[in-house]
């Protein structure tokens, strides 16, 4: 095993240990996707999705935000098959949000840096701006539609 793939791994399940809430407290089904540049971790929940992509060429984590279609994730990368908008950063839904602002101002901070550092530091802020903003995500997010 490579030092970079013992690396990915390490970020991978911090990502997954860092999101877990969504699963235990949750009830999110969490489904790993990885094609080498990047591994995205899939939380899906009745109203919300929660993306939480580790790019591998950037060295850099996002979160990206959507509704279900069809009781699913739809296809496609920021827009559908059909040319939908469907997916969002997660900081565009948090600055929707009441007190949103700092919130926002402090995501935007954290994804300015790259490296495995500057991962786990994304990674502990987009998972308190999920935990901080979780019961209005879906109204959120649909204010993004």
């Amino acid at each position: 095993m490579t030092s970079e793939t013992t690396q990915r791994d390490r970020v991978e399940r911090y990502a997954e240990t860092e999101f877990g809430f969504l699963v235990e407290c949750s009830g999110a089904a969490l489904n790993r996707e990885s094609d080498g540049d990047r591994t995205v971790l899939a939380y899906l929940l009745p109203d919300v999705f929660v993306e939480v992509e580790l790019d591998w060429v950037e060295a850099a984590a996002f979160a990206l935000v959507g509704s279900p279609t069809g009781g699913g994730r739809p296809g496609g990368y920021n827009v559908d098959e059909k040319g939908r908008k469907v997916r969002w950063h997660l900081v565009q839904a948090v600055e929707r949000s009441p007190d949103g602002a700092e919130l926002a101002a402090r995501l935007r901070r954290v994804t300015r840096e790259s490296g495995p550092e500057a991962m786990a530091s994304q990674l502990d802020a987009l998972a308190a701006a999920v935990r901080q903003v979780l019961p209005d995500l879906p109204e959120l997010v649909r204010r993004l539609a």
